[in-house]
Order: C-alpha cells, then sequence, then structure tokens
C-alpha cells in the first residue's frame, strides 16, 4: 500500500513528514464483482483510489442508468462527497475483483489544509468529471 500511495500522481506534493499521515488514514478494502462501492444519492466523505481491478461509475438519467466510465488502477473516485460532504453523484459498482484505498476528509484534512495543491488536483479531476458527465446526458438525450 504504501509503495502504491508514493507512486500515486495525486500525492506527488507531498512531504516526507506527510507520510505517515496518509498512512495512518488509509484503509484497504476489497471487493466483489457486482457488489455496490458508493449509491447515488448516499452520504459519504471517502476518497478511492483503485488499487487493482476495475469499477465502473453510473448514475441515473431520467430513471435510467448512464453508464460514465471504467476505472482502474491508478483511478480515484469518491472526490465530491470527500471535498465538499455532499451526496454522492454516481454509483460505483466493482466489475471486477477490487482492491481500493479509501481515505476519509475528516483523517485527511490535515494534508489538505497544508497542502491547497492537492485539493485543487482533485478539484480539478471533479470539474472534468463534470463536464464528461453532462456532455455524455446531452449525448444520451440524443
Amino acid at each position: 500500500m504504501c509503495a502504491f500511495l508514493k507512486s500515486f500522481q495525486l500525492f506527488r506534493s507531498l512531504e516526507e513528514d506527510d507520510w505517515p499521515i496518509l498512512f495512518e488514514a488509509a484503509r484497504i478494502m476489497r471487493c466483489e464483482p457486482n457488489q455496490v462501492i458508493i449509491q447515488e444519492g448516499d452520504r459519504g466523505d471517502e476518497l478511492f483510489l483503485v488499487m487493482s481491478g476495475t469499477v465502473h461509475v453510473e448514475m441515473q438519467n431520467s430513471g435510467r442508468p448512464l453508464h460514465l466510465a471504467p476505472l482502474s488502477r491508478g483511478a480515484f473516485f469518491g472526490e465530491v462527497g470527500f471535498l465538499t460532504g455532499r451526496p454522492r453523484t454516481a454509483t460505483v459498482v466493482a466489475k471486477t475483483p477490487v482492491e481500493l484505498i479509501s481515505l476519509s476528509r475528516s483523517a485527511a484534512e490535515t494534508l489538505l489544509q497544508k497542502h491547497p495543491r492537492l485539493r485543487k488536483l482533485i478539484q480539478a479531476v471533479m470539474a472534468g468529471r463534470a463536464r464528461a458527465t453532462i456532455e455524455a446526458i446531452e449525448k444520451a438525450r440524443g
């Protein structure tokens, strides 16, 4: 887990004394295929990092599922709840056996305060995904 976190692009700006904080905040989670990891509309403040396997992101669009993207090793999800505390904006389901690292906002808050760049990187991904979601919805509507 330590080597994976240190290789993760998101954490490249961390300093040596930050790593113990991150390692303590991190929790390994294993999921089976078809297991719902997060559910659209639920509350949650965890960020999930994909160590292995593939998950699929989907959301409801006029009562029908809209498949957004598969995510695999090196990707992360759950950033909206992690940064804002708002309900989950999508459902994420394991498509294969998956190994994740979860970080709760409360456990990672020290790092987010110390490294505003980390928060900005997550926000940039969140903004890009919002744009992609809007495009997917528009495409689905024809």
